[in-house]
């Protein structure tokens, strides 16, 4: 955690959404909370010499740090200094066992080879903090400014090193960073630089068209755990000890991620303090020298990609950073240079330099469902053409867009499954197992809307001839707008074909879900949600509308549990009115991050029918149906790499009715591969 920068607030400044702040610059309060919440400090008396802000992001995230000095009878007895690091949305755990982790492993604070990270203390849950030994030295940044040309050369192949510790540390994590996340981080960094630079906006966004097409044909290479923000200021030099900071976005990665991060921070340097970018080419070259020694599989292609990535980012922030305004017009001409775009030449920059592999998505096969009722046909048809309008919508966008970007990814999942009582029939239970063959393909639009557009086809096949073995299709669109800081709009359109079949289940059914997503703090989300659905059975003239209302708060319980509670009433209206019904459902979800291991979730629901018109014999006479259903599930997935995704769920449903007949359980088992890319 470096801590060569400061913030400007004032330390006796509160945050809202950090009210702690307050107390742990307080000298005297801050004593007593250490005192009593870390291990090492406990029982012992201190004080705290100073206390101090060194970073803020208001209303996010700060970073404090601490000079302490131990106390006996005799006087002064040592001393220490500590850096605490705390989140407005709630303790960062995932960083905090990282940090342990690589403690534990061979980043270990007393590594004899002088490579590690600072030795993690312990937690302060009152502040949302977790907290380190403060390192000494100076960031490596401020060394290279400071050193001549040979001494800095030198540590270069010591930062080399280190990072490679870390990419071989074993540590596992359950988080990803791919090509288009990337892209997502550019189009986010490139919008202020637009705003504040109107003039160069045609020049940014070829630029950023470049930055797609070069995702698109990045090579493979090898994965790791990496830093994904690793540059000089990240490391702490004191003497042969070099010490990495700042391991927030950890992820699983490629390792050229981090070697390009590097680089294109070293040229930025040097054209933010030299005014040549190049001023500094001879520790560019030290550096992915050693790196490239130490890791052969590393692609020079590779390479250069994240470098240019990482170098538009950096082009992004030179509008906003203080001291950095002076490199903007610079960064965009070396970047549209190396891109292969002259940034006054529009045509240049759409063809010259693009990577042959660039890829225009495909568009999703048409399909529409046949109806025999005839309102239901006339609402089916004309929702269609509102999907097929809404899928064209990207097209448009981005002839205006300025941060509009594509992504495409198709794949396959191949799941098998187990059904106990596939027709639900309490007298003559029907078990299945069977197959089920999906092809996806996905599209992604990224500009002033979210929109996700998704076709699945899917192929099902049971160990007998019955009306589920078929040919399935769904059509999917989702859009997001944001709507103010903290809330979100949501518009879903969905087209299922389910196949031939004689059960409702297999009805064909398209789907309108208007929502809002609102987020009161940092780790809590409601959303607000209205659908109604259409439904037509495929051999027969009944049609279904079905109306709902439903609400769901999501809660973050540290950085790998959520829990999530969902109420839903819902009205079922019918062609003959046999099943027209309404009542309530409600369900809790209980989502478990388990590092490596996957993602496991246990989820709990309940649900009524009150039916309108139907009657049953009832022990007590005729009566109106009334069922209840009690689902409890279990789900369990693991993704590897960002490609490749096993899954696994269990649910068994029990039915309870006043209707006797209707009285009866099933249970379901899949399991799946899915890849893709």
């Amino acid at each position: 955690m470096s801590h060569s920068l400061r913030d400007s607030t004032p330390a006796s400044s509160p945050d809202p959404d950090m009210p702690w702040l307050t107390e742990a610059l307080d000298p005297v309060r801050a004593a007593a909370v250490l005192g009593r919440h870390l291990p090492p400090l406990q029982g012992r008396s201190l004080e705290v010499r100073q206390a101090r802000l060194l970073r803020r992001k208001p209303g996010r995230r700060a970073v404090v740090a601490w000079d302490l000095e131990f106390l006996d009878a005799r006087g002064p007895a040592g001393t220490l200094a500590l850096v605490g690091k705390t989140r407005a949305r709630g303790l960062d755990m995932r960083t905090w066992r990282l940090q342990r982790a690589l403690a534990d492993g061979n980043l270990a604070p007393d590594s004899p080879d002088g490579l590690s990270i600072p030795a993690p203390v312990g937690l302060v849950r009152p502040w949302a903090a977790w907290v380190q030994a403060r390192v000494p030295g100076s960031p490596l940044e401020d060394r290279i400014l400071s050193l001549d040309t040979g001494q800095g050369a030198a540590l270069m192949p010591r930062v080399a090193e280190l990072l490679h510790k870390l990419h071989h540390a074993g540590v596992p994590t359950s988080r990803t960073h791919t090509g288009t996340d990337e892209l997502r981080i550019l189009a986010a960094r490139l919008k202020p630089l637009r705003e504040a630079r109107p003039e160069l906006e045609r020049a940014v966004d070829r630029i950023f068209r470049a930055c797609v097409r070069l995702v698109h044909a990045l090579p493979e290479g090898p994965r790791s755990g990496v830093h994904r923000d690793f540059h000089p200021a990240q490391v702490m030099v004191s003497g042969r000890e070099l010490h990495l900071l700042d391991l927030d976005l950890h992820a699983s990665a490629e390792v050229a991620l981090d070697v390009g991060n590097f680089t294109a921070h070293l040229t930025e340097l040097a054209l933010r303090t030299h005014g040549d970018p190049r001023a500094f080419a001879h520790l560019e070259q030290a550096f992915r020298a050693r790196a490239r020694a130490l890791e052969p599989e590393l692609d020079t292609e590779a390479l250069e990609a994240w470098h240019l990535l990482a170098l538009v980012r950096l082009m992004g922030l030179s509008a906003t950073r203080p001291g950095r305004e002076h490199t903007t017009d610079q960064l965009v001409e070396l970047c549209g240079q190396a891109l292969g775009c002259a940034v006054g030449d529009a045509t240049q920059c759409l063809h010259a330099g693009t990577p042959p592999s660039a890829r225009t998505a495909p568009a999703p096969p048409t399909t529409h469902a046949t109806s025999a009722g005839k309102s239901h046909r006339a609402r089916a048809a004309g929702a269609l053409i509102v999907v097929l309008l809404a899928l064209g919508a990207p097209g448009l966008a981005a002839q205006s867009g300025s941060s509009d970007s594509h992504s495409v990814r198709a794949g396959s999942d191949v799941s098998s499954v187990y059904d106990s009582n596939v027709n639900r029939d309490r007298e003559d239970p029907q078990g299945l197992t069977g197959l089920i063959t999906t092809g996806i393909l996905r599209h992604r639009f990224d500009g002033f809307v979210d929109l996700r557009n998704e076709y699945e086809v899917g192929l099902h096949r049971y160990n007998a001839d019955t009306p589920w073995n078929r040919v399935s299709h769904k059509l999917r669109m989702d859009a997001r707008w944001d709507a103010g800081d903290r809330g979100t709009i949501g518009f879903v359109t969905e087209l299922q074909i389910r196949g031939s079949g004689e059960d409702r289940s297999l009805g064909d059914q398209l789907q309108f879900e208007p929502s809002y997503t609102w987020e009161p703090a940092r780790n809590t989300e409601v959303k607000l949600r209205g659908v109604t659905r259409l439904r037509q059975d495929r051999n027969s003239d009944q049609g279904e509308t079905n109306l709902f209302l439903d609400a769901e708060l999501a809660q973050s319980l540290g950085s790998d549990t959520e829990v999530s509670l969902g109420a839903r009433f819902e009205r079922n209206r019918s062609d003959d009115g046999r099943r027209d019904f309404q009542g309530p459902r409600a369900r809790i979800e209980v989502e478990r991050e388990l590092n490596s291991r996957g993602v496991v979730a246990f989820e709990l629901e309940y649900r009524e029918r009150k039916y309108v018109s139907r009657m049953v014999d009832t022990d007590e006479g005729e009566a109106l149906r009334h069922d209840t259903r009690l689902i409890p599930a279990l789900t369990w997935q693991r993704d590897f790499g960002n490609w490749f995704q096993l899954h696994f769920e269990y649910d068994y449903e029990a039915r309870r009715s006043n209707d006797f007949d209707k009285n009866l359980g099933g249970h379901t088992v899949l399991l799946g591969v899915r890849v893709l890319r």
